[in-house]
């Protein structure tokens, strides 16, 4: 993906989350995949409703 910085995870003296940039980047990832996700979810949103409705009727 680009313009996503992947950084490798380095381990400080404290802890590897003290790197701003690296958390930085991983809510950058976090996001792309979230909105990805959400794409998806609204673009299949009346199959998985029309799914869910034939479930309920099958097994109620």
């Amino acid at each position: 993906m680009p313009g996503i910085p992947m950084k490798k995870i380095i381990v400080h003296e404290g802890h590897p989350y003290n790197d701003v940039n690296f958390i930085l980047g991983m809510l950058q990832v976090e996001l792309v995949i979230v909105h990805a996700y959400a794409s998806i979810a609204l673009k299949y949103r009346k199959f998985l409703f029309l799914q869910l409705a034939l479930y309920e009727l099958h097994y109620n």
